[in-house]
């Protein structure tokens, strides 16, 4: 979990708490070196990036080649700065997550890792036209799997709640959405494409008024599982039932899926998949072998807030 992550990365020095504040990393001089180790820049540290954190370190450690993790801030130039310090202190190789606005993403990185003699590897995302190896959580071809699932059951009229779409992550899982649907020949209403969160304020009444229409989507597919939970907890404040009267699926899975009103259909990333393929491609390059990128997916779980059950009866 990433709460068993923070704490070994804080037994082991990289970490420090600051009660009610959050974790930091221990502050060490830029001349300092620590040895032939990996490096891991992140912006922050959830499920997926814990799951690697354990494995990678786990697979390095007989080579005693220790990981540490240093949080990037979002600002590029401090990043640029951040990651030129960690190449200094002897980093043999940097894991590096990709991450930020999707437009001039190559451009942004290719001056990010200029003048980089390290080894690096990407997490969660490739960028295009850079020869730099990625191990990829396919967000794009996961939402296509959940799309058409939705679109197996009968739906043809679906709305979308997702994430900032100029970031790469909300740009990925709208184009799996939004292609599939257009592959069907199905039109998607700008009305009915929605951006967390979903709680309160001016999506909340957006959300509201499109499903309160004559004509309201019929499902909902939802770039996460806690913008699902928002939107079924929406629907019941108009006495609308999921998936009687909207089916609802969404992207990543947590355990409280299974728990919710409508326990929730959903598509779950293999993290054990990342780790592993992360912390065999580490082990490569810090041998110096060539290594190809590599994709993650997943798989769909079916449960009640899709409306296949309904299906299943009404055939």
């Amino acid at each position: 979990t990433v709460r068993r992550a923070l704490r070994e990365l804080a037994i082991d020095g990289y970490l420090y708490p600051r009660h009610g504040l959050g974790w930091f990393v221990n502050e060490r001089s830029e001349s300092e070196t620590f040895g032939r180790h990996a490096a891991l820049l992140a912006s922050g540290l959830d499920a997926p990036l814990a799951a690697v954190v354990k494995r990678v370190s786990e697979a390095l450690m007989p080579q005693q080649v220790p990981l540490r993790v240093a949080f990037a801030p979002d600002d590029w130039a401090p990043r640029k700065n951040l990651l030129e310090q960690v190449a200094a202190s002897g980093a043999a190789l940097i894991l590096l997550t990709v991450e930020g606005e999707e437009r001039a993403l190559s451009k942004r990185y290719a001056h990010l890792l200029e003048g980089l003699e390290v080894p690096t590897l990407f997490l969660l995302r490739d960028v295009p036209d850079l020869d730099v190896p990625a191990v990829v959580l396919d967000e794009q071809a996961a939402m296509e799997r959940l799309t058409h699932h939705v679109l197996e059951l009968g739906h043809r009229h679906i709305a979308y709640v997702g994430i900032d779409p100029s970031s790469t992550a909300g740009w990925r899982r709208y184009r799996g959405f939004a292609n599939t649907l257009w592959a069907e020949g199905l039109e998607l209403p700008l009305d009915w494409v929605f951006s967390a969160p979903l709680a309160e304020g001016a999506e909340a009444a957006r959300f509201c008024q499109a499903m309160e229409a004559r004509q309201r989507p019929s499902a909902i597919v939802c770039a996460t599982d806690a913008q699902a939970a928002q939107a079924m907890a929406l629907l019941r404040s108009l006495d609308l039932h999921c998936p009687r009267d909207v089916a609802i699926a969404a992207l990543e899975a947590s355990p409280f899926d299974a728990w919710l009103p409508s326990p929730l259909t959903t598509f779950r990333f293999d993290l054990e998949s990342l780790a592993s393929q992360t912390a065999s491609l580490a082990q490569d390059l810090l041998a110096g072998r060539t290594v190809q990128s590599v994709r993650i997916t997943g798989e769909l779980i079916v449960r009640e807030s899709c409306g296949a059950a309904l299906k299943n009866r009404s055939s």
